[in-house]
């Protein structure tokens, strides 16, 4: 029975017109995104730092600046006393408002710092690290707001006002500090740029890694080189089959 040369052509025609593959693009990594975040949760942490030292260490204020800070409130409309101000910190010291804050700024402290410098080193670790920082910098201004929602009532509304903007800001910087992180994440060219964790290899162990991958893409490369190979052989004998089919065909009418 003759073979049909129509139906190796179409054979033919099937795999000449498949899909082709596109190759997979690597990603070129952008250092710049690591490194801009890592620079701004070390100016974090430095911020954090002076906070801390000046709610652990400072004095509390004398007579003299109080009264200094009692006039830029009434000259601000306000109607308070350097005696009635000396009484308002005296209470958020009883509360152990600043000793609180200190100990929370600390633990943010080496947590920023931390976190910037597991970016600098490109560590993926610096996202959790970080953003753990941030959550530290967040509980920091909720405590303070909610201590002086309780302690500023019954004292003039412009100082209450004053000191609870400043815990906002504080809530409005510890939102900022956990969303920072995880910026590089968003981009294609910033993940590639952080790299997981580093395991501690030998030298010996880190020359056999690349040894093995190295070994891994030949591999491949050959398996696709004969992949190849066998499709053009398929090729090549199905044309021929359809070419002894048309002459055979021919001759066998001309016979006839």
């Amino acid at each position: 029975m003759a073979e049909d040369p129509l139906g190796a052509l179409r054979m033919k025609n099937d795999i000449q017109d498949a899909d082709p593959v596109l190759p997979m693009i690597p990603v070129k990594p952008n250092n710049a995104i690591p490194v801009t975040i890592a620079v701004l949760l070390l100016l974090g942490s430095l911020f954090m730092l002076y906070s801390a030292y000046s709610n652990l260490s400072a004095d509390p204020p004398s007579s003299a600046e109080l009264e200094d800070m009692a006039e830029q409130f009434n000259a601000a409309g306000a109607n308070t006393t350097g005696a009635e101000l000396e009484q308002f910190f005296q209470e958020l010291d009883d509360a152990g408002y600043f000793t609180t804050l200190g100990r929370i700024e600390v633990a943010a402290t080496l947590t920023l710092l931390g976190g910037s410098i597991l970016f600098f080193l490109k560590d993926r670790r610096g996202v959790w690290v970080g953003a753990a920082g941030g959550g530290l910098v967040l509980v920091d201004a909720i405590y303070g707001l909610i201590t002086m929602l309780g302690l500023s009532e019954g004292y003039d509304p412009l100082i209450s006002t004053t000191f609870k903007v400043t815990a906002g800001l504080g809530l409005g910087c510890g939102f900022i500090c956990i969303v920072l992180p995880f910026i590089p994440l968003l981009f294609a060219a910033g993940r590639a740029a952080l790299h997981k964790p580093v395991s501690l290899l030998t030298e010996a162990e880190e020359a056999e890694a690349r040894a093995e991958s190295e070994r891994r893409d030949e591999q491949q490369k050959a398996e696709k080189g004969d992949n190849s190979t066998l499709v053009q052989n398929i090729t090549y004998n199905i044309s021929d089959s359809a070419i002894t089919g048309g002459i055979h065909t021919d001759s066998k009418g001309k016979d006839e």
